[in-house]
């Protein structure tokens, strides 16, 4: 790396995932929780999004991610570790059949917009000065 600007933009990039996962971490906490204290329901979720975040970061900074295809694995990838502790949290405390109900199936679709509509903002994203694509 030649100079600070270059090392910037290279961990910029790495830590884009994470980054991203973060985001809707911060954003998660205020809209899921409403203000309210004590035993929610929803913390599975928002342990969810550490786990996804970092085996998304993860995943990102040891070169997995370089084509398009890859990117949307990733972001599956992480919807899917977000979805499995949400789901599991609330099956402990309301059972599967409820878990499903009230939460995998009506937001199934979004859930599936939102892989690839963050696996095309990653994507296309210029990197390093550069873009991918999409001029």
């Amino acid at each position: 790396m030649d100079s600070i600007d270059d090392a910037m933009q290279f961990q910029c990039s790495d830590t884009l995932f994470l980054q991203a996962q973060g985001f809707q971490n911060l954003v998660s906490v205020f809209t899921d929780l409403g203000g309210r204290t004590g035993r929610c329901g929803r913390g599975g979720f928002l342990y969810g999004f550490l786990v996804g975040g970092y085996v998304c970061g993860a995943l990102q900074e040891n070169g997995f991610g370089d084509s398009f295809a890859e990117v949307l694995i990733i972001m599956a990838i992480g919807t899917a570790l977000i979805l499995i502790c949400g789901i599991a949290q609330l099956t402990f405390l309301h059972g599967l059949d409820k878990a499903l109900e009230y939460v995998f199936w009506p937001f199934w679709p979004g859930a599936l917009v939102k892989i690839i509509l963050g696996a095309v903002i990653i994507y296309y994203m210029p990197k390093n000065g550069t873009s991918r694509g999409l001029e």
